[in-house]
């Protein structure tokens, strides 16, 4: 008899186990569900303390205006998809997104930067609500609002997210998103190394518009009390700015290290007018941009920010700079040999 019972109390402890575990997981799943349900039904916008229309802003610091722009996790992950897109396209500093060469780099480093887009981007019914949004507006809103209005450039930014999502590996970060279709040609470093740069790139290019880029070059003197030198071109980014030549706006640099690897510049702890200066994480550049001036040991940069315009910032003014992803430890001033 012991050896039956031995041999009966095996699967009875098997089937009530499964019971048990599938009981545990109908639970879980019932939970998960009730608080999906729930989170849906909240769907109150985010109200930004403080946004551009206020006189307040003005008298915020550039890091302050960052901080209280960035959507609390707490709400992101407790409203419903929708209204939790609809805020996000409110943050008075949604524009940092396209001050990188490629709308996926900077979508990339926005999302690390405000949380609530990462926690957005991960949602499953986040394509979805990006779809209905770009529907409804080419349906029933695009004759009413013109190119030049915040509606339609939210409309643009909800399409660049819906291709993010779409095809999250397909674009080089690092190089513009017409590049295969592009011509190329080289420049040469004072010292004689080639360098390949992109000709003639155009806004469809880059898969954006011109007024896109525009209204980004406004946003960067609202946001980060920027000056604009010139204003948004396709043509021409900051590596081409900075270290070939800030008159001819033809070429779009991908790689300038070749002008720091020659010898025809070098590495220097002091900032003069027209050094170089490069914002680095790790080795990797991010951006390059010409000392034009330094105020009471304050150092003024000109730089070329993606397709928007030609801005002169603060050394410490910029997304370069103020991203904790970027987090671009390594700023370095350039000397020409």
């Amino acid at each position: 008899m012991k050896r039956i019972k031995k041999r009966l109390i095996g699967p009875v402890s098997l089937v009530m186990t499964v019971i048990l575990f599938i009981g545990m997981f109908t639970a879980t799943c019932y939970a998960m569900d009730n608080k999906e349900q729930s989170r849906e039904k909240n769907t109150d916008l985010y109200e930004y303390r403080i946004t551009p229309s206020d006189p307040e802003w003005e008298n915020l610091e550039v890091q302050e205006r960052w901080d209280i722009s960035n959507i609390p996790e707490e709400y992101a992950a407790t409203h419903s998809t929708n209204a939790l897109l609809l805020s996000l396209l409110k943050c008075p500093f949604i524009s940092n997104i396209y001050y990188f060469d490629t709308p996926k780099e900077g979508i990339d480093v926005f999302r690390n930067d405000f949380p609530a887009m990462g926690i957005f981007l991960n949602r499953d019914n986040a394509l979805e609500e990006l779809y209905k949004y770009k529907s409804d507006y080419e349906t029933n809103r695009a004759g009413i609002y013109g190119e030049d209005s915040r509606e339609y450039f939210e409309y643009l930014i909800v399409c660049d997210l819906f291709v993010y999502l779409q095809n999250k590996s397909a674009e080089s970060a690092n190089l513009p998103a017409g590049q295969a279709n592009r011509q190329i040609s080289y420049v040469q470093t004072p010292n004689g190394s080639n360098v390949m740069v992109y000709v003639g790139l155009t806004y469809s290019d880059h898969n954006t518009t011109q007024t896109l880029a525009h209204q980004v070059t406004l946003d960067a003197v609202t946001n980060y009390n920027a000056t604009i030198i010139s204003y948004e071109s396709p043509s021409y980014n900051c590596h081409a700015y900075a270290w070939y030549s800030t008159t001819y706006t033809n070429y779009w640099m991908s790689d300038p290290s070749a002008y720091m690897s020659d010898g025809s510049y070098s590495g220097t702890t002091t900032p003069l007018i027209n050094r170089r200066i490069t914002y680095k994480t790790g080795a990797t550049l991010k951006h390059s941009g010409v000392i034009s001036s330094i105020n009471g040991g304050i150092v003024n940069v000109k730089s070329k920010w993606g397709c928007a315009g030609v801005l002169r910032h603060e050394e410490t003014h910029c997304v370069y700079y103020m991203s904790p992803s970027i987090n671009a430890t390594n700023v370095e001033f350039w000397k020409a040999n």
